[in-house]
């Protein structure tokens, strides 16, 4: 499907991640694709490294950001779905390395009706300090993960023809893809979510397959390479994300109320 391709990119400070992936970004096979930067804070180092790469960059980079008020990833999320010109949106965490393949695989997968979701390959620290230190290729070969001591390296294997398993634990929101009008029939994100963990992934995954669209694996064609880094959220916060979901889902709200539109006031009530 030839279609004009939005990637948004999920960052939160480190801005060494950040210029590995536009790097990545800069070698992709197919060039007619956009990067919005989706900013969880306003850190003077990532504009910087936005206003860098504006004239390095071979594809078009924009930047939306927020202040830094906890967790609020849905709603610069939302921001950028605004922001962004694509038909096709991809989305990726600011910790994630994409193949060179990565836009061409998603491109040739987009189709109507269905979200695509991805796996990625868990580096080691040792091999993601490399990458930093700009000792190893970027993105690196499949000879340096498999001596690093990386996890999941069957996820950097590129067999696009291989059969795969239709869920495999679904949409994670590191490595997904979708038609932005699906996006925009379900509200975007639901900004309710203000923790970690299911509001960005789970949540929209739900209100999809509830809407009849299809899930479709691309494990081993759209191929992304994760950052080793500590866990940076708690289980207790997830558990209350999972509680709240369940009160959504039961409510059968597929569309959000609070996403990329919100009710309108009349007379001090919402409808």
């Amino acid at each position: 499907m030839s279609l004009p391709v939005s990637v948004l990119v999920s960052v939160y400070k480190k801005r060494e991640n950040l210029e590995l992936i536009l790097d990545a970004f800069n070698r992709q096979t197919d060039t007619h694709f956009e990067v919005v930067v989706c900013e969880d804070d306003q850190d003077p180092s990532i504009s910087d490294c936005v206003a860098a790469w504006l004239n390095r960059a071979k594809f078009v980079l924009r930047h939306v950001s927020q202040p830094d008020e906890g967790f609020r990833k849905n709603k610069v999320l939302n921001e950028g779905i605004r922001a962004s010109r694509g038909d096709f949106i991809v989305f990726i965490d600011g910790d994630c390395i994409p193949h060179p393949w990565f836009i061409e695989a998603y491109r040739r997968h987009a189709a109507p009706r269905v979200a695509l979701h991805g796996r990625r390959v868990m580096l080691s620290a040792s091999i993601s300090r490399r990458l930093l230190e700009g000792r190893c290729p970027n993105p690196p070969t499949l000879i340096d993960i498999m001596l690093s001591g990386s996890k999941k390296i069957e996820c950097a294997l590129y067999l696009p023809w291989l059969k795969k398993a239709p869920r495999e634990s679904a949409i994670w929101g590191c490595n997904w893809g979708i038609l932005k009008a699906h996006l925009l029939e379900l509200n975007g994100f639901d900004e309710d979510y203000v923790r970690a963990g299911i509001g960005e992934d789970t949540d929209i995954e739900w209100r999809l397959l509830k809407h009849g669209l299809e899930l479709r694996n691309v494990k081993h064609a759209c191929l992304l390479y994760h950052l080793h880094h500590r866990q940076v959220y708690l289980e207790s916060e997830v558990a209350v994300n999972i509680g709240l979901m369940k009160a959504k889902m039961a409510q059968g709200n597929i569309r959000c109320l609070n996403g990329l539109e919100k009710p309108r006031a009349v007379e001090g009530i919402a409808v």
